[in-house]
């Protein structure tokens, strides 16, 4: 949440099996800080992506960010 408010976060990707409490505090930080919030993977999938248990994923560098949201159609 402080890369979002601060301006840092380029896109947040949340687990689609996140709670609907996490989902919506996430969504609504997004659309407030004008941030792209994707929900997309399993809990599974992104810690075994990052390599650590986690449930929301923050990009902070612009570029890969923009590859990511190409890969991802959205």
């Amino acid at each position: 949440m402080k890369e979002i408010r601060n301006g840092t976060a380029k896109l947040v990707i949340v687990a689609v099996d996140a709670s609907e409490n996490t989902r919506k505090k996430i969504s609504d930080k997004g659309q407030h800080y004008e941030v792209l919030v994707a929900v997309h993977f399993t809990k599974m999938e992104l810690s075994h992506a990052i390599g650590k248990e986690r449930t929301i994923c923050t990009i902070i560098d612009k570029g890969f960010a923009k590859k990511f949201r190409e890969l991802l159609s959205i």
